[in-house]
């Protein structure tokens, strides 16, 4: 079975100006999701990016570039629409696709994900988290005679979304089929979409040095 592993990775953001390419402990935010789906030794890695900047980090990092439209890279275009234009130039039997926003998931996580289809022949894998309602809460459900219990809220976390490709045919999302969750700590689901998000990033890194 290929498998595919696509960073998908624009140039310009909205929030964080090339946020892709900001610094996160002394490199780059995208070589950390780089470095951790070469390591994870199951999928063939490439970088689907506009930018020329993007094009020459990965390239550096030795993984393929695959050069997308700019209409592809625009701040409201859908992932499925990435993704659809990856695999339409590089064919595949499981995508995986991996957001550089999520430096801290692992090579292990990916493997655990992928061993998933492996153990239940799933169609879709979604990274989840263990998170507050809304209200900041843990929600709650009657357990043993009527007692209360904290139910925990699982919530996808952005970090891997991985599907086959007869369950993407099928579907407009990454929830075809049967779609099996895997659970990952909130150490390592952080995802960056705001200066907020990288200054807790650095914080995790600066805590894991002292530890």
């Amino acid at each position: 079975m290929k498998i595919l592993g696509l960073i998908p990775a624009k140039g310009m953001s909205t929030r964080i100006p090339y946020k892709n390419l900001v610094d996160l402990g002394g490199r780059p935010l995208i070589e950390w999701t780089i470095a951790a789906a070469k390591d994870s030794g199951v999928c063939d890695v490439v970088v689907s990016s506009e930018d020329s900047r993007i094009h020459k980090v990965a390239h550096l990092a030795g993984v393929t570039v695959l050069s997308r439209p700019g209409d592809l890279a625009k701040p409201d275009t859908p992932s499925m629409d990435v993704v659809r234009h990856a695999i339409a130039n590089i064919p595949c039997d499981l995508l995986i696709l991996l957001q550089p926003t999520s430096p801290f998931r692992t090579a292990e996580d990916i493997r655990a994900a992928v061993d998933i289809f492996d153990r239940t022949g799933c169609d879709s894998v979604v990274s989840v988290t263990t998170q507050l309602d809304h209200s900041g809460k843990l929600t709650f459900g009657f357990g043993h005679a009527g007692r209360l219990r904290p139910k925990p809220c699982l919530m996808e976390n952005g970090a891997i979304f991985a599907i086959t490709m007869d369950a993407l045919r099928a579907s407009e999302d990454w929830y075809s089929g049967i779609c099996h969750g895997y659970e990952m700590p909130p150490d390592r689901a952080i995802d960056i979409d705001t200066l907020a998000d990288l200054e807790r990033a650095r914080e995790i890194l600066a805590q894991r040095k002292m530890a």
